[in-house]
């Protein structure tokens, strides 16, 4: 049974942007042409989306766009640690020749990962218990993907953040203070295989939405990093981040 569940189940990372505010702030004269090519999003603007990667919808009135890109084999996906090196985005893609690439956890103030962190089986920092971050992503040394509030003993990949978002195919209810619209970063695992965004409290219902627009069922979803420390590339398509991101999920 574990065998079939490591190859049933596919990793999905999601990125969601509120689509009428991001693309009306890249609506810049010339005179800005400088501004827009300094924060790197001269590609989302030049180059509309093609591929059957990302969906439009709408949440509470709001216009939001989703771009997702597909692991196929955990063995592709990294876990890369910057919080020394502190790499931009195109920095990253060109030194590890990233197809995908997303932003991973939360870091604090020191620049060092919130909660256990693991990468290629070396820990970089153990477990912690807290209340918003109360999940781990996790890939063992076989190959097996999980989401959950534990994580399995042999990890290759181990990463706490949160909130978790769905949990067995059930939508968790978040209930939190001083909420704020930012872009945020999802990864979520299916049962087969630009500077606003949403709320925080209203990712489960809007992942549950997209799954629905997708044509895809999520077992279970979690919340990565997001607002000005998010950054995600695929198919030629990049939103770059304003602030150093801590760490990446880079596929080869």
């Amino acid at each position: 049974m574990g065998t079939m569940f490591k190859f049933i189940k596919k990793l999905l990372l999601i990125v969601l942007v509120v689509g009428f505010g991001f693309f009306l702030w890249l609506n810049f004269d010339k005179s800005e042409e400088s501004i827009q090519k300094k924060l790197g999003l001269g590609d989302v603007v030049s180059t509309p989306f093609t591929s059957r990667n990302y969906i439009d919808l709408k949440f509470n009135d709001k216009e939001l766009r989703a771009v997702w890109f597909k692991v196929n084999d955990p063995k592709d996906l990294l876990l890369l640690s910057n919080f020394e090196e502190q790499l931009t985005l195109e920095q990253i893609i060109e030194e590890w020749d990233c197809k995908n690439i997303s932003n991973g956890g939360f870091y604090d103030e020191d620049n060092s990962p919130i909660g256990l962190f693991i990468s290629e089986e070396e820990v970089l920092s153990n477990a912690t218990r807290n209340i918003l971050f109360n999940g781990y992503f996790s890939v063992t040394k076989s190959g097996d993907v999980s989401i959950g509030t534990t994580y399995p003993d042999s990890l290759r990949i181990g990463l706490q953040t949160g909130p978790i978002l769905i949990k067995n195919k059930i939508v968790q209810k978040l209930n939190l203070q001083n909420d704020k619209a930012a872009r945020r970063t999802i990864a979520a695992l299916d049962k087969e295989s630009v500077f606003q965004g949403p709320l925080l409290a209203d990712l489960p219902e809007i992942i549950e939405k997209t799954q629905d627009e997708i044509g895809i069922e999520f077992t279970d979803a979690i919340n990565l990093d997001g607002g000005s420390a998010s950054a995600f590339y695929t198919g030629g398509k990049k939103l770059s981040e304003l602030t150093f991101v801590g760490s990446f999920f880079c596929v080869k």
